[in-house]
């Protein structure tokens, strides 16, 4: 695996991915990876040395992954999560007010009640496996934090993929999300 490229695309990678993860953690911590030809860390310790050094490594390879030529503009590609300093520290200082301790507790109701919604909806599929992240903490993230203000999902952007759908139809102006927004009073 040392000095090979690795797609995390790949059919087989995807079906089961933690292999892979464990092998490049093994013998490659830092590993060239597909799609975007960017490197991955795959250390914590690297990971958290990154992070800190933004003079020498950089989120902006994301835009790679995230704003391929034939998606058109993916408005993801110019979020938080592609942004370095200092640009990322103004915004995210923007972004962080409308999670302070006090408006997460008042929307503690809105968010036990939608995840009791969504646990109902896995527990009526059957009992068959299901993925998390697609049926849990997608949607419950998107019921969130798409209803706070100047955050629409009236029209949800083409390249969403199909796991952000139930996070679009959600209603931004339900009544239990009103009741709880600080926004709303």
């Amino acid at each position: 695996m040392h000095g090979q490229t690795i797609d995390l695309f790949d059919p087989a990678i995807r079906e089961d991915p933690f292999p892979t993860y464990h092998r490049m953690r093994t013998d490659a911590p830092v590993c060239r990876v597909e799609p975007g030809g960017f490197y991955a860390l795959t250390r914590y310790d690297d990971i958290v040395a990154a992070f800190r050094d933004t003079e020498t490594y950089s989120s902006s390879g994301f835009r790679a992954v995230l704003a391929p030529a034939w998606v058109g503009r993916n408005p993801s590609a110019e979020s938080l999560i592609v942004l370095d300093p200092p640009v990322h520290t103004r915004q995210r200082s923007l972004v962080s007010r409308a999670f302070i301790t006090s408006v997460v507790s008042a929307l503690q109701p809105f968010i036990e009640a939608r995840v009791g919604e969504l646990l109902d909806e896995i527990e009526r599929s059957g009992g068959e496996p299901v993925d998390l992240v697609t049926r849990l903490g997608t949607p419950l993230a998107g019921s969130v934090i798409a209803p706070t203000p100047s955050i629409s999902i009236a029209s949800p952007p083409a390249c969403w993929p199909s796991a952000a759908a139930p996070t679009c139809a959600s209603e931004p102006t339900s009544p239990a999300w009103r009741a709880a927004s600080p926004w709303e009073r």
